[in-house]
């Protein structure tokens, strides 16, 4: 399968190689006005979540003319959901899942603006105490997943890979802020997880420290996280979305440049995380953010038509789906342009 993937992928580069950035303008806001958007983290409220507070906090959102509300995120599924409701502007999901979700969409649909990590984030985490190790001790055991977890999704490509039988692995889903309490109090043998929340499931299981099995070690050229618009924004109004881009990834590129300052806006806003373990989230993310010839917020189309031939590889998406990088992201601006200044 994944010789007959690779060839696949080598016959869209040529197809893709040219893809530019998308048409983008001055959006229909008057000269000083502040626009309000509202953007949606990935679940729960998080430390990865910081960008986003640190953005605000150190007014690149003002900057560029925004008032920016941060809500916590349900889940790629569910954040799609809110988003294509009209009741966000922007949301952050998992790129492989949020794929999934698009030829199942009715009407409208919505495309990923700028990358927040440019591997998976996404890994099964257990307690040392389950005797899980390595990939095939999952064989037999029990994982938590929230609904549309890309975890989930994913995991035929990662159990084929990995030399898992995946037949042989129990799924059982639930609502994602179940996951840590369900583990370290022994629920159930593992979790869907992310790499970068590996420190706060290590202060909630004391003396157990968690195993952590990434889906990047075996699935290296897929991307993490995303922020998405829906397509409706992207048409009326590309120069909001080129703003917020733009901002974000200035506050991602701050926070990671100073995980402890960023950390210190986060606690402050959201009081119940523990500072420490803010800081080492946040400083795991580093890693994840740039990649090979890649730098903050990047897309790639020919990257991108990996992931889709992958999702067809593995019976995801249908194989004789027509879909094209410029049907999963939008280019909204051009490097180099300075904050305040619209899109050209």
């Amino acid at each position: 399968m994944w010789r007959r993937m690779a060839a696949v992928t080598a016959a869209v580069v040529v197809a893709v190689a040219s893809a530019g950035c998308a048409g983008s303008g001055q959006g229909p806001q008057p000269p000083g006005a502040v626009r309000e958007v509202t953007v949606l983290g990935p679940v729960n409220s998080l430390p990865m979540d910081a960008p986003f507070h640190v953005a605000d906090a150190r007014g690149h959102y003002a900057a560029e003319g925004l008032a920016v509300t941060i809500r916590p995120g349900q889940g790629t599924a569910r954040n799609i959901g809110v988003l294509l409701n009209g009741e966000a502007d922007f949301a952050v999901v998992d790129l492989s899942a949020a794929i999934v979700q698009l030829p199942t969409l009715d009407k409208g649909g919505f495309r990923a603006v700028s990358a927040l990590y440019q591997r998976s984030i996404s890994t099964i985490t257990a307690l040392s105490s389950s005797g899980i190790s390595r990939p095939s001790d999952l064989e037999g055991k029990r994982i938590g997943y929230p609904a549309g977890g890309t975890n989930y999704t994913l995991f035929p490509a990662y159990a084929e890979v990995a030399g898992i039988d995946a037949s042989k692995v129990i799924w059982q889903q639930m609502d994602a802020g179940q996951l840590r309490p369900m583990l370290v109090n022994k629920k159930v043998d593992a979790v869907a997880e992310t790499v970068i929340g590996t420190p706060g499931i290590t202060v909630m299981a004391g003396g157990d420290p968690p195993v952590v099995l990434p889906y990047s070690d075996v699935l290296s050229d897929l991307y993490g996280n995303v922020i998405i618009a829906s397509t409706d924004l992207i048409d009326r109004d590309p120069d909001l979305v080129a703003r917020f881009v733009a901002a974000t990834n200035r506050g991602l590129g701050d926070t990671i440049g100073d995980p402890h300052a960023a950390a210190r806006v986060f606690v402050e806003r959201v009081p119940q995380f523990k500072a420490d373990a803010a800081v080492k989230e946040i400083e795991l993310m580093d890693a994840y953010v740039r990649g090979p010839g890649a730098d903050i917020g990047d897309l790639d189309p020919t990257k991108v038509m990996k992931t889709i031939v992958l999702l067809q590889g593995i019976g995801t998406i249908p194989g004789d789906l027509q879909m094209r990088p410029l049907d999963v992201i939008h280019l909204p601006c051009p490097p180099g342009r300075s904050p305040g200044t619209p899109c050209t």
